[in-house]
C-alpha cells in the first residue's frame, strides 16, 4: 500500500465558500459529473457540523480474542467479523464487542486451508466462505457460522486480487485485480476487474490491459468495492476518475469526478508499474494533483468519496468529500476533528483507513474502525463511555450518528 504522509489523519469538513462543485449529465454516457477543486478543501472541520453522537464497540481484549493484524472488519446484523491476515482466522464478536468464537482451520488436513486470500460472510450469517488460492485447484471452503464446521468445498477460478465481492444473487463474483498479473483463459492480462460466473465458472475481463509489472504490485487503497443499504455494488478503479455500478456480471459508469487540470492523467494507468511508482513516489512529480478517487458509499441520501492529493510541498494527503442530499450539506476537507468525545482526536470515514477494509455505513450510522496503535500516542488512555484503551488493544468500531437520515426511503 502506498505510504501516505498524514494518512492516518484523513477526515472530513463542511463546505467552504471556496468549494467548487458542479454536477451535470454527460450527454454521451449519461454519467453524472462531479467537479472538485482539491485546493478548496478545508484543512480542519469539527465532527459536530454533521453528527450528533458517537457510540463505541471495543472488540474484546482477552487472550483467546487478541488480534495481530486486522485485514478487514465485516459488520452484519448479528455479529462483527474481524479477519486477521497473520493468524489467518476470522474472529466473531457481538455488537457489544464480546468475543463469540473464531474460524481458525489453518493446516493441511481435511477441512483445513493453507492460505486465506479472501473471506466472505453470507448476508444472513449462516456461513463463512474462505477463498484459498491453489492455482488451478483454487477453492472456496464454506464453513457454518459459529459452529465452524465444513459444509462444502467449491472449485473456483481465483485470480490475484486485492479485494472481492459477491452480488446479492450469489452468481457473480467480482475480483479487484487492480493491474496485478493474471492468466485468464490461457492469456496474460493486467485487467483491473475480473468477474467470475459461478454457474459456468467462466471469467470475464473488464478494463483489459497488458502493462509491464516485473512482478511488482502496489495499490493505492486496500478496498475497491462498496455496497449501499439497497445492496447495490460499486467499484473504484486505479488511475480512473469514474465510478462503476456492478450488476448481473456487467459494469456501467454512473459518476465521474472531474479535477480539471488538477487531476493525474488517467493514461498513467497504461504505463509500466515502474514508471507509475517513479511518478507517484517522486518528490517533484505530481505536485498539486489529485488522484485515486474512491467511492465509499452512495445512495440517494449520501455520497462519500475519498481521494489522494499531493500538495505543493510534495506531501500526500487524503481528502474526503461528503454530500448529504437531504439537507444539501456538503463536506470537503482534509481533517475531521472529533469535538464530540475525547477519543480519537481525529476520525476518518473511508473504507480502507489504517489498512483495514470496512464499511463506512451501517444501519443509518457512519462507521470508522479505529486502531489504537495508530490513534494513540500514550500507552493507554481513559475514555468516558469506553473505559481504558491501550495502544496494543484490538480495534474499536466507532458508530457516528449523523444529523440527517441516511437510510434509503427515510
Amino acid at each position: 500500500m502506498i505510504a501516505l504522509k498524514g494518512y492516518v489523519r484523513l477526515v472530513v469538513g463542511i463546505l467552504s465558500a471556496f468549494l467548487v462543485i458542479a454536477c451535470r449529465q454527460n450527454p454521451n454516457t449519461s454519467t453524472e459529473v462531479l467537479a472538485l477543486d482539491p485546493d478548496h478543501a478545508m484543512e480542519n472541520t469539527p465532527l459536530s457540523e454533521f453528527a450528533t453522537e458517537i457510540r463505541y464497540v471495543a472488540l474484546e481484549n482477552e487472550p483467546e480474542s487478541m488480534l495481530v493484524n486486522v485485514r478487514e472488519v465485516i459488520i452484519r446484523q448479528n455479529y462483527i467479523y474481524a479477519v486477521d491476515r497473520v493468524l489467518k482466522a476470522v474472529f466473531v464478536f457481538d455488537h457489544q464487542g464480546k468475543y463469540i468464537g473464531k474460524l481458525a482451520q489453518l493446516g493441511e488436513g481435511p477441512g483445513e486451508y493453507q492460505n486465506m486470500q479472501h473471506v466472505l460472510v453470507d448476508e444472513d450469517e449462516s456461513f463463512i466462505d474462505v477463498f484459498e488460492f491453489r492455482g488451478s485447484r483454487s477453492r472456496i471452503l464454506r464453513f457454518s457460522n459459529l459452529s465452524f464446521e465444513l459444509l462444502e468445498e467449491i472449485p473456483v477460478f481465483l485470480p490475484q486480487a486485492n479485494s472481492l465481492r459477491r452480488d446479492h444473487s450469489g452468481r457473480w463474483y467480482y475480483f479487484s485485480a487492480q493491474q496485478m498479473d493474471n492468466e485468464v483463459n490461457d492469456e496474460f492480462t493486467n485487467a483491473d476487474l475480473v468477474v467470475v460466473d459461478m454457474q459456468s465458472m467462466k471469467p470475464a475481463l473488464f478494463f483489459e490491459k497488458r502493462i509491464q509489472t516485473e512482478g511488482s504490485y502496489y495499490t493505492a487503497n486496500s478496498e475497491s468495492f462498496s455496497t449501499n443499504d439497497k445492496g447495490e455494488l460499486f467499484f473504484s478503479r486505479m488511475f480512473d476518475n469514474r465510478f462503476y455500478h456492478l450488476s448481473e456480471g456487467g459494469v456501467s459508469s454512473f459518476l465521474m469526478v472531474d479535477f480539471g487540470e488538477k487531476g493525474v492523467d488517467p493514461s498513467w494507468g497504461l504505463k509500466s508499474t515502474r514508471e507509475q511508482m517513479d511518478f507517484l513516489y517522486s518528490n517533484e512529480e505530481g505536485r498539486g494533483l489529485a488522484s485515486f478517487p474512491v467511492l465509499n458509499f452512495s445512495n440517494e441520501k449520501l455520497l462519500a468519496i475519498t481521494y489522494n492529493y499531493k500538495d505543493r510541498g510534495g506531501h500526500i494527503h487524503v481528502h474526503q468529500f461528503l454530500k448529504f442530499n437531504s439537507n444539501a450539506t456538503v463536506v470537503h476537507t482534509r481533517n475531521l476533528i472529533n469535538d464530540l468525545t475525547s477519543f480519537p482526536e481525529t476520525l476518518y470515514l473511508c473504507s480502507y483507513s489504517n489498512g483495514i477494509s470496512h464499511p463506512v455505513y451501517f444501519n443509518g450510522d457512519l462507521v470508522e474502525v479505529v486502531s489504537p496503535a495508530y490513534a494513540m500516542k500514550e500507552k493507554q488512555v481513559d475514555v468516558p463511555g469506553l473505559g481504558t484503551v491501550g495502544r496494543e488493544d484490538n480495534p474499536v468500531v466507532v458508530f457516528i450518528k449523523p444529523k440527517m437520515p441516511l437510510k434509503s426511503g427515510e
